[in-house]
């Protein structure tokens, strides 16, 4: 039997995941079924894109219905901090800062950047002034220096 999978999540992480699946559960899951009686009303279920796409839709919330069961089941993750770094990429000069969350805390368009990600992994136990290279995952070699380290 396989190891059971545990999530290193930021509280913050736990708290949205709970929220997005109480949305789900009263809000999204039951304008899809108002949606999918509304579009068997129509008749011919066979050429309905009303239907297909209420179809897929309830797919798509039940599924990530499941997930968020899973992921916020207390059992299932343990909380983690998250951690803010400011780097300098050095072949651009670009100084960003990231905050590094749990296993599912990717937010890339805010910063966000998960523990597993190259980058988090690259700069893990090391101190200011550091200089480090890793792998981005489109296979680009990418050197940063570690300019900040704090919680």
């Amino acid at each position: 039997m396989a190891a059971k999978k545990i999530y290193r999540l930021t509280q913050e992480e736990v708290n949205n995941f709970k929220n997005e699946l109480e949305h789900l559960i009263n809000v999204e899951r039951p304008a899809n079924i108002q949606a999918l009686q509304e579009a068997r009303a129509l008749g011919d279920l066979s050429e309905n894109s009303d239907y297909d796409y209420a179809k897929s839709e309830q797919a798509r919330i039940e599924e990530r219905i499941q997930e968020l069961k899973i992921l916020t089941e207390p059992d299932n993750y343990e909380i983690v901090e998250s951690k803010i770094i400011r780097v300098e990429f050095v072949e651009l000069g670009k100084v960003r800062e990231f905050t590094i969350g749990g296993d599912k805390g990717s937010d890339v368009l805010n910063n966000k950047i998960s523990m597993d990600s190259p980058l988090a992994v690259a700069v893990k136990d090391k101190v200011p002034g550091d200089v480090v290279s890793y792998y981005s995952e489109s296979g680009k070699k990418v050197t940063v220096k570690l300019l900040d380290n704090a919680k």
